[in-house]
């Protein structure tokens, strides 16, 4: 998993996955402190990575209204 913000990149999580089907989930929560969201990725049921919801608001991403989560593959196949 590679998070990006602006021109950073930074792998994040990294996990092989098995030939077949797998669930992929994206939840949100807040943490004790109060802070904004969190958004984590899940792989069957496994947290992957966990960020901070922040990096997804107007502020950051200059003008932008709303939160768009996107996935898409790299490497191999999807079917």
């Amino acid at each position: 998993m590679i998070a990006r913000i602006g021109p950073l990149r930074r792998r994040v999580a990294e996990r092989p996955v098995p030939p077949g089907p797998l669930t992929l989930a994206i939840t949100t929560r807040t943490d004790d402190t109060g802070a904004p969201d969190l958004v984590g990725f899940h792989v069957d049921s496994e947290l992957l990575a966990e960020l901070d919801g922040r990096y997804l608001s107007t502020e950051v991403a200059t003008g932008f209204t709303g939160r768009a989560i996107g996935m898409y593959v790299t490497e191999g196949t999807v079917l």
